[in-house]
């Protein structure tokens, strides 16, 4: 029982902080110098159905987010994490440094830019679990790695629609060299590019999900590569592909997500080893969520908020020396009672090489 008033006690606290604060509070300011702070919290209930273990609340994600600008030009990034079970970590530590208007560079710790799923927070994510069965890249830590990288967005490069309604490209790129598997003394360069052909996606990071405040079609593919990443001179090598699409559609009445991702790993055939993090084999993941503009929950209260349903699917296929498949179903339910607070049901099942296991999670998300 105080597994469940240890949940509802943090519905409680987030809901109310909801009310009082919704974004990082700048603590000090003098030009175009600021200092400000802010946090996140993801917390979870887990009820796992086949091994007959109890009800479960964990943290997966408590967060103290830091910025400092220096000046117009220069930010300085610093945020700390603490998991259940873990001592307190650095999860980004980096300096951005604006170049000039198409060309910034970063370096530190912070995500690496492969997939887009490397690319989204715990906190902004469609599907309450993150897409770790296709998305396996190298790491230090939660997809970070140190590192140095350039990226910008290039904006629409002077092309302009033929007619009017047509879609106007803008791009982006990341590009940059990381600490990789096992932190040998070869890095891992990450190159990624994308197209955005409805309203640009700004900032380094993505997201799984605007809620409809914007409408998305963007392209992405990306590219990593690390020589002699395993013993034997096996390198890593590794591509993927993804698209996020998010419209608020007139005719279903309401806002409609979809995305979907194809990652292909090379190992060269060296032995996977849960430390590495990584695979050898090539694997898909399609997923989707409607928020029914129609459908107003706790109307005129704090509580008050609309609903995602949602689904994803993954499927992975081994090869080199594992052999096998690992699939992993996700449907849940969004409440968002604002984008900053989320609350979310969701059932997975999972099967590795035969192996199967299922579990019912409640979770509440908040980013303060």
């Amino acid at each position: 029982m105080g597994k469940f008033i240890r949940l509802f006690a943090s519905v409680i606290i987030m809901t109310f902080a909801a009310t009082t604060a919704s974004a990082d509070v700048t603590v000090w300011e003098d030009g175009d110098r600021s200092f400000s702070i802010g946090g996140a919290l993801r917390t979870t209930g887990v009820a796992e159905l086949n091994d007959g273990k109890d009800f479960d609340v964990l943290v997966n994600n408590a967060r103290i987010n830091t910025s400092t600008k220096v000046n117009d030009a220069i930010d300085v990034v610093i945020n700390f994490e603490k998991r259940d079970g873990e001592d307190v970590n650095l999860l980004d530590g980096f300096v951005n440094v604006k170049v000039i208007d198409k060309l910034q560079v970063r370096g530190g710790r912070y995500k690496v830019a492969t997939d887009r799923s490397n690319l989204v927070s715990p906190f902004n994510q469609l599907i309450w679990n993150p897409a770790t069965v296709t998305s396996r890249y190298p790491d230090t830590y939660d997809r970070r790695a140190e590192g140095i990288s350039a990226w910008s967005n290039l904006g629409d490069l002077g092309l302009s629609p033929t007619n009017e309604g047509d879609l106007t490209p803008k791009f982006k790129y990341y590009g940059g060299v990381f600490t990789g598997v096992n932190n040998n003394k070869n890095p891992l360069v990450a190159i990624r590019g994308s197209i955005d052909l409805a309203d640009v996606e700004g900032g380094y990071d993505l997201a799984g999900t605007y809620f409809g405040q914007k409408d998305i079609f963007t392209l992405g593919a990306s590219f990593a590569n690390q020589n002699n990443a395993f013993s034997g001179n096996n390198d890593f090598t590794a591509f993927s592909f993804d698209v996020l699409f998010e419209q608020n559609v007139e005719k279903l009445n309401g806002t409609l997500t979809l995305g979907a991702a194809l990652n292909d790993y090379d190992l060269d055939d060296a032995f996977y080893t849960a430390s590495s993090d990584v695979r050898d084999g090539r694997g898909y993941m399609i997923e989707a969520g409607f928020i029914p503009s129609s459908i107003v929950l706790a109307k005129g209260t704090p509580l008050e908020g609309k609903i995602q349903p949602n689904f994803r699917f993954q499927n992975f296929k081994f090869k080199g020396a594992q052999k096998g498949k690992e699939r992993q179903f996700d449907g849940g339910l969004n409440y968002i009672i604002s984008p900053t607070l989320v609350a979310n049901v969701n059932y997975s099942h999972n099967e590795l090489q035969g192996c199967e296991s299922e579990d019912i999670t409640f979770g509440i998300r908040y980013n303060f």
